[in-house]
Parts: C-alpha cells; structure tokens; sequence
C-alpha cells in the first residue's frame, strides 16, 4: 500500500471507530443495526422527548424557554446528521479511493498528497479534543460546583422522572443519566464532523496533484522532439483525473447540501439564543453550546471554503497547460476542461448560497444584530 494510501486510510480509520462505538458506520459496507445503533436511537429520543416536554413546561417564560431550545437544536441536529442514506456515502468514497489509486501511479504526487491528508489527520485529532475537553467540562463542572460550593447544577436540562436533582441522591441519578447519554453526542458529533473534514481535505490534496500532472504534461511539451504518445496519454490521464474531480464534488455536494442547511440554520439561531441567554442569566450551559455551535458553524464554512478556493486553483492550473504546443485535435480538451472548470460544483448551504468564508462573515453580522434586537427588547 502506498504511503498516501494509507493515510488516507487512516483519515477514515478513526471516523470509523468513533462511529462505530455507537453503531452507526455507514461507512462499511457490512454494517448492520446492532444493539449500540439501539442505544443511540433510544437517547436521541429520549432527549428529543424530554427537550419538547420542558419547551412546553417554559412556553410562558421566553428567557426559560431560550435556556432550554439549545438543547433541542443541539439534539435534533445529531438526529439529522445520522439520516444520511449510507449508500451515498460508500460511493463518495469508492470515488475517493479511484481517485487515490489513479494519482498513486505518478510517484511525484505521493509527497504532496500525504502533506494534505496528514494535517487532515491533525485536524481530526483537534475536532476530538475539542470534543473530549467540552464532555469531561460538562461532567466535572456540577462535581465540582457540588464539593467546592455545596451548590448542585446541573448543566443539562435532561432528568430522571420522579426525582428532585436539588437531593443528593436525585443529583447524583441525573449526573448518571447524563454520563449514560454523553457518549452517544461525544462519538456521534465528532465522528461525523472529522467525517466531513475526511471528505473535504482530499480535495485540496487532489488540486495540488493536479498542478504536478500540469507540470508533467509541460516538461513532455519542452524537448525537441517531444513524443506525442507519451503527451498525448498524459493530456488524456488529466482529462481523465479532472472529471472524476467534478463528479466527487457532485456526489459531495448531493450528500450534503441540505445536511449542510441544516446544521448552518440550527447553529445560527443556536449562537443567537446563546449570548442572549448569557448576557441576561449568564448560564453556564450557554457558555458550552456556544463553543460548540460557533465551533460547527466555523468548521463547516472553512471547509466550503477550501473547496472554492481549490476550484478556483484548479482554474488556474488548467490555463498553466502550454496548450499551444498541443497538437490541433488535442486542444479542444483543454478547452473543455476550461469550460467545466469556469463553473464548477461547490457545497452549498441547501442550494442557497455558496458555502464559503463570504457567507460566513454575513452570518456573524446578521448574527450580531439580532443579538442587539433581543438583548434591548429584554431590557
């Protein structure tokens, strides 16, 4: 196996892991519903259940009821996020793989290629001690407020029905409840986040290839007496790597633009309700959604934005081609390449809007003012 095959295989291996603790691997394709896929549905519902009984509890208190809504958002996002059809997925990435095969025939693309995915490595292991930090946060913080300060808070909403969490002993039955919880957000959030990454960065890989191809094709063009064979297998190998480039963009964006609307509108209003909710009541579960809701919301849009920014390389790249010295009937699939690659596929937020830095910085200020909205109509 090559080198950058294996760490290819290595960005899927820990995706893999992670959901498969919590039998949801998509990925492999002899995956089957077992009794851990059970266990998450069961708290996926359970909290979804609990979330609407207290929504509908607090309807009359909107401050109480905007302490509460994170929770459904944060939630029913996980839910959303576990309905991908797990066909789609296996054909993204066998169209990964015959991508990775086909450029692992030219040595000189092995460097440049491991360079990309090994900082998708590094970046997956970022988006898990995010993760981790944020669990072991939120279940040490009420021990710790509970021994230092005598205080019992809990930081979920979540409860065992026919207990007081103002007890010890209904405190300690609710804290049970959410460590019994807590893996299935923990695996299921960071596994499908590194997921995405896992898909994205290889674009970036690939794009970098693609301008050593170019360079390759140049250097046959320069001799003397350049040997139209060995140009002409190397321009039809790019016209070949450039279309399967498209259509995984197209599979890409088919897979997840309305997961991506999704995730965009829940994190948005999510990051609204929480600075209100801290800047009125300061509560400290609102500090942890906010991270981890301004953390998803910058992550998804960065990664839209590599693949706009490598769309617009690969543009680049194909004028770079010494199409002049081409051969006259070899020409037109340089011409064709420009065409395509003038209107390529990106991500997008449910075919609304480009999934990039732009729409990123438009979200913060929107964000913003409505913030302002409702911090002066709560005064």
């Amino acid at each position: 196996m090559s080198l950058q095959k294996q760490w290819l295989t290595r960005n899927f291996v820990i995706i893999c892991r992670l959901l498969e603790i919590i039998g949801i691997n998509a990925l492999t394709v002899s995956f089957r519903p077992n009794w851990r896929t059970v266990y998450t549905v069961s708290m996926i519902v359970l909290a979804l259940v609990q979330i609407l009984y207290l929504l509908w509890c607090e309807r009359s208190n909107l401050l109480s009821f905007m302490i509460v809504l994170p929770n459904w958002l944060f939630t029913f996002q996980g839910l959303m996020m576990n309905l991908r059809k797990s066909d789609k997925l296996l054909s993204l990435r066998s169209k990964l793989s015959e991508i990775q095969q086909m450029l692992s025939e030219i040595e000189s693309n092995g460097p440049i290629i491991c360079d990309v995915l090994k900082m998708s490595y590094f970046l997956q292991t970022i988006i898990f001690m995010f993760y981790l930090s944020s669990v072991v946060l939120v279940l040490l913080m009420p021990f710790v407020l509970w021994l230092v300060l005598g205080k019992k808070m809990l930081m979920f909403v979540f409860f065992v029905p026919g207990t007081d969490a103002s007890t010890n002993e209904g405190f300690l039955l609710c804290m049970a409840m959410h460590a019994v919880m807590m893996p299935a957000a923990f695996f299921g959030y960071t596994g499908h986040e590194c997921m995405f990454l896992g898909f994205v960065m290889p674009v970036a890989a690939y794009v970098d290839a693609f301008a050593n191809e170019i360079q390759e094709l140049n250097s046959y063009l320069t001799p003397p007496k350049p040997d139209q064979t060995v140009i002409r297998n190397q321009l039809n190998r790019i016209v070949k790597f450039h279309q399967l480039l498209n259509e995984y963009e197209a599979m890409l964006e088919d897979l997840y633009n309305v997961l991506i609307l999704n995730k965009v509108g829940l994190n948005y209003l999510g990051i609204i309700i929480t600075i209100v909710v801290i800047l009125k009541l300061n509560d400290r579960m609102a500090y942890i959604f906010f991270a981890l809701m301004f953390e998803q919301l910058t992550q998804v849009c960065l990664m839209g934005t590599i693949i706009t920014v490598k769309n617009e390389q690969l543009l680049g790249h194909i004028y770079d081609i010494n199409w002049y010295l081409l051969p006259a009937d070899q020409m037109k699939h340089v011409g064709l390449m420009l065409h395509q690659a003038q209107n390529p596929t990106s991500v997008t937020i449910g075919k609304y809007a480009p999934l990039n830095v732009e729409s990123y910085m438009t979200l913060l200020r929107s964000i913003f003012s409505y913030v302002m909205v409702l911090v002066t109509f709560f005064e």
